[in-house]
C-alpha cells in the first residue's frame, strides 16, 4: 500500500507503493491508466475513496504497456465498473490474451485477459468530460507501449505534464541479434528522441 495523493490538477496517483496508477478525474466520470498486480484492486479503491473519488465512476480504462505489473487487475476493475478498455493496436491481442502472446515473457497467460474496446493511436485526443488527454507513442518496452500528454491548470497557471512510459529494457530483451519483436531497436531510439523532446513541467 501506499496513500493516495494529488499530482496536480486533475491528476491524481492512487497505485502502490512501486507500482504506479493514476486517476484523471472530471465530472463526466474518470478515467483510470494501469493497475498494477491483480490484488491491486482494494487498494486503488480504497485510495480513490481516501481523495473523494469512487472506482464506479471509472469510464475509460488504459495502460501504458502490456505486461502483468501494469494490467493483472484490468479485467476485474472492467467487471466492477463497466469501463471500456481502450489500447493501442500493438498491445492489445496481448491484452485479449492475458500476455500469452507477448514476444518477451509470453508462451503462458500471466494475466486475466481483458477485451478491448477501442483502439487508440499515437496523436489521438481521448476526451472525457474537461479531460483532453493526447495519447503518445512510446514503443519498445512492449510493441504497444504508450504515454499520455495533457495541460491542466493549477494555481492560476497552466501545466503541460508527461505521464511517461519509461523504455526500460527488461533483462533478456534482445535488440540487434535475433531481436524480441522486428523493430525493438528503432523502437526505444525513437522512444528516448521524443520523450527527450517533451516540454513538460
Amino acid at each position: 500500500p501506499f496513500p493516495g495523493h494529488r499530482v496536480v490538477g486533475n491528476l491524481y496517483a492512487v497505485g502502490t507503493y512501486d507500482l504506479a496508477v493514476f486517476l484523471i478525474t472530471s465530472d463526466e466520470g474518470h478515467i483510470l491508466i494501469n493497475t498494477g498486480l491483480e490484488d491491486s484492486t482494494p487498494l486503488i479503491r480504497e485510495n480513490m475513496q481516501s481523495l473523494g473519488f469512487q472506482l464506479e465512476d471509472v469510464q475509460i480504462l488504459l495502460q501504458m504497456q502490456s505486461h502483468w505489473d501494469h494490467t493483472a487487475a484490468l479485467a476485474e476493475i472492467k467487471q466492477i465498473t463497466g469501463a471500456a478498455m481502450w489500447a493501442t493496436e500493438a498491445d492489445a491481442p496481448v491484452l485479449e490474451d492475458g500476455g500469452f502472446s507477448d514476444p518477451h515473457f509470453g508462451g503462458r497467460e500471466s494475466f486475466t485477459p481483458v477485451t478491448v474496446d477501442k483502439i487508440i493511436a499515437d496523436g489521438d485526443v481521448i476526451e472525457l468530460g474537461d479531460i483532453r488527454l493526447t495519447v503518445m507513442a512510446t514503443p519498445g518496452h512492449t510493441a504497444g507501449s504508450s504515454s499520455y500528454l495533457m495541460q491542466v491548470r493549477e494555481g492560476g497557471r497552466d501545466y503541460n505534464v508527461a505521464i511517461a512510459n519509461m523504455g526500460t529494457i527488461n533483462p533478456g530483451k534482445k535488440l540487434i541479434v535475433d531481436p524480441t519483436y522486428p523493430g525493438v531497436s528503432d523502437d526505444f531510439a525513437s522512444t528516448f528522441r521524443d520523450q527527450m523532446a517533451l516540454t513538460v513541467d
